[in-house]
């Protein structure tokens, strides 16, 4: 059985483009033995499409280690892989992700990073800090609250798929 797959509608949609952090959702590539390859992005919000410098429809799609091929070098996609394979969630602070880029574009720097296990993928959450303190508890709120909205959407829409026949009958 197949984990359940995130539910981006347009409310969703508007919630998390609301927020000031850059948020990601993405999910696992896997190989016909179920060797996690890579992760498809499914959704950025507008603060992470920014961070690109790109529309988030350019980026929506793409893998994620195309799109930032420094996460392998810098230990980070095996982070995400860990947190999708375990459910153990991620969290760093003052991570110095240096010669990062996307698409030739500098996105280096220094930054509080979390994510967390949705269905077969992740849910992650950043912020550049440049060279000031941590604010782990504010990023920490910031995936909590995502996390909790998706999964009320995903409910939602499990309900109504449960409830829609009867209506019709």
């Amino acid at each position: 059985m197949s984990a359940p797959r995130p539910v981006i509608d347009d409310s969703v949609r508007t919630a998390l483009d609301a927020l000031a952090h850059p948020v990601s959702i993405a999910t696992s590539l896997r190989d016909r033995d179920g060797e996690l390859l890579d992760f498809r992005l499914a959704f950025v919000n507008a603060a992470a499409a920014a961070w690109t410098g790109q529309p988030a429809q350019s980026v929506i799609g793409r893998q994620v280690g195309e799109l930032l091929p420094a996460l392998r070098t810098s230990g980070l996609f095996d982070e995400l892989c860990s947190v999708v394979d375990t459910g153990k969630p991620f969290r760093k602070a003052g991570v110095r992700f240096l010669d990062a880029e996307i698409d030739g574009r500098p996105v280096g720097g220094r930054y509080d990073m979390g994510a967390m296990r949705l269905g077969d993928g992740y849910l992650s959450a950043w912020k550049d800090i440049g060279d000031g303190d941590s604010e782990s508890d504010e990023l920490d709120r910031t995936l909590r609250r995502t996390h909790a909205l998706i999964r009320l959407i995903r409910l939602e829409s499990r309900a109504l798929r449960i409830l829609r026949p009867s209506f019709a009958s």
